[in-house]
């Protein structure tokens, strides 16, 4: 569990950021299963999953829609940095 102080619901590309900053990891060997909060508070609570390679997140996390949105943001952010 994984707890973020923000003014709205962080997206899971910023969520991702922050906790590969937090525990110096890649990105890519991070699931980000859950991100919650409570009406009018502005801490956020993110449950996360930390691999150690990315080979052993997909063999045990089943990929849904909603981390291949997250994949192509972090993408398309990286190519517009180039």
């Amino acid at each position: 569990m994984f707890e973020i102080n923000s003014e709205a619901v962080p997206s899971r590309l910023e969520v991702g950021n922050l906790v590969s900053e937090r525990f110096s990891t890649e990105p890519k060997k991070i699931k980000i299963r859950k991100i919650s909060g409570k009406f009018g508070s502005k801490n956020f609570s993110v449950d996360v999953f930390v691999y150690n390679s990315e080979e052993q997140k997909n063999k045990i996390e089943i990929m849904r829609k909603r981390d291949s949105i997250h994949i192509q943001e972090k993408k398309e952010s990286a190519e517009a940095k180039a």
